[in-house]
């Protein structure tokens, strides 16, 4: 459970707290990827009933980095300072591979055979190892 504070709409004045059960995002990774990965762009996992979808959030600047996940939300591509890390985060976030990778992450793409990332320049890698879990 967690709490929420409650303020009167009448004049402002503190009520009390509230407990509700309010679901919240799971971060996208833990302690260990984050420093096996080095990132350099977030987002959070959103998990329902329905399945597992992506949160993306932006920068101190306001850019979005695109994310791209698989059709069936299990595997996405996030960039990070050594290429492009090719991720499962279901049921818990796990690097499979390395694409190698510069520059900023413009657009990518996952199919059951391919993942594809994109740069500034337009320059495409491609890896075709580690698509299916």
């Amino acid at each position: 459970m967690q709490r929420v504070g409650v303020w009167s709409l009448d004049d402002g004045l503190f009520l009390g707290w509230a407990e509700a059960d309010i679901p919240r995002p799971e971060p996208l990774f833990n302690a260990a990827l984050l420093q096996q990965v080095q990132p350099t762009a977030s987002g959070a996992l959103w998990r329902g009933q329905d399945g597992t979808y992506l949160h993306l959030g932006d920068g101190p600047r306001g850019w979005i980095t695109p994310l791209a996940c698989s059709a069936d939300r299990r595997i996405m591509i996030l960039p990070c300072r050594s290429g492009a890390a090719l991720i499962e985060f279901d049921p818990e976030p796990r690097l499979l591979q390395v694409i190698p990778f510069n520059g900023r992450l413009r657009a990518s793409c996952i199919t059951a055979t391919e993942a594809m990332v994109v740069n500034g320049a337009g320059s495409i890698s491609i890896s075709t190892d580690g698509c299916q879990p």
